[in-house]
């Protein structure tokens, strides 16, 4: 192996170790806050600031699915802990 490819090699591993941690973090504060779900939904196709193309989000609530939890949860079968379960969660 040549110096350039040996540095070479040594910067992958730098840069695939720094990438674990960060992937390490990231689940970390992921577990701490215990979420149900994570869903992103983009206010337009180029990712601009404040431009929200509202045909664009309503397709992606639609795709997740989000609409229709709402409609589900409007109907009265929404998920309610009763108030012992919440204080002990």
């Amino acid at each position: 192996m040549t110096v350039r490819g040996l540095k070479k090699a040594l910067h992958q591993i730098g840069v695939t170790a720094q990438f674990q941690e960060s992937l390490d973090e990231l689940l970390a504060m992921l577990d701490a806050a215990a979420p149900h779900f994570i869903r992103c939904i983009k206010p337009n196709e180029a990712k601009q600031p404040n431009n929200f193309d509202s045909k664009f989000v309503l397709t992606q609530l639609r795709y997740t699915g989000l609409l229709e939890t709402v409609r589900i949860r409007k109907l009265g079968y929404s998920v309610r802990l009763q108030f012992p379960l919440f204080i002990d969660r």
